[in-house]
């Protein structure tokens, strides 16, 4: 039987049973079972009313009043998606700059980067426009701009990609990038003297941190010798 033969028959079959008729009708008509005619017609409703899922594209049969998603779940998940990119391209400034980037205008990171959901805005720009990001990979600047989130300036790399870029620009250790000398940093030395007399003296890190304007974290890594190992408390009296 032809394509267009077995089309044909299989819309008289559901048009049959829409129209009421049983199964066990519409198979005397056509001289087959009853059980042929359930399986054909599941065919024919696969065929006929399938869509593809808004949120993961994959094919799926409406079963219920959710008409353009696979699953309640996935419907929510592409409201969250939805609602989250048109904030990210209100955060835009689409006027390319001297240099073709276009610069992030909301929440920026105290490195300079663009924030949004707890996370970097050109990560999110290249899950937007490129897709998502392979485990364990970083996203790059070409302009070396960190408010850019031009995806055309982005590029995946490694950890290691990453030293290499910012050494090779001047930004790493080995650069003296480090202490007051980083682009971003928010404390001085004579700050980093008195944060570890503070510390000794045992006032929180939240408060020390609230008294700077700096977050908790960057008060432990002093207070570990993570960051500012280079500043020893009896450096300088510390006094503003």
């Amino acid at each position: 039987m032809r394509e267009n033969e077995k089309a044909a028959r299989l819309k008289r079959m559901m048009d049959m049973k829409e129209s009421g008729l049983t199964l066990e009708a519409i198979g005397k008509e056509f001289g087959i079972t009853k059980q042929a005619v359930s399986s054909q017609l599941k065919k024919g409703i696969d065929i006929h009313k399938s869509r593809r899922c808004l949120y993961c594209g994959k094919p799926f049969v409406p079963r219920s009043t959710i008409r353009e998603w696979c699953s309640p779940d996935h419907k929510r998940k592409w409201q969250t998606r939805e609602r989250r990119q048109l904030r990210f391209f209100s955060n835009i400034d689409f006027n390319p700059d001297e240099n073709g980037c276009l610069n992030w205008i909301g929440y920026k990171h105290p490195n300079g980067y663009g924030g949004m959901n707890g996370g970097y805005a050109h990560r999110l720009a290249w899950r937007i426009f490129r897709g998502e990001i392979p485990q364990g990979l970083c996203v790059l600047h070409h302009c070396d701009n960190p408010s850019c989130v031009n995806p055309a300036h982005l590029w995946l790399g490694t950890k290691g990609d990453n030293a290499r870029d910012r050494n090779g620009k001047g930004r790493g250790k080995a650069y003296g990038g480090v202490g007051e000398n980083c682009p971003q940093a928010k404390l001085c030395k004579k700050d980093v003297i008195r944060i570890k007399q503070m510390l000794k003296s045992g006032i929180s890190r939240s408060s020390i941190g609230k008294s700077y304007g700096v977050g908790y974290g960057t008060i432990y890594n002093i207070s570990v010798g993570k960051s500012w190992s280079h500043i020893k408390e009896g450096d300088g009296s510390g006094k503003e």
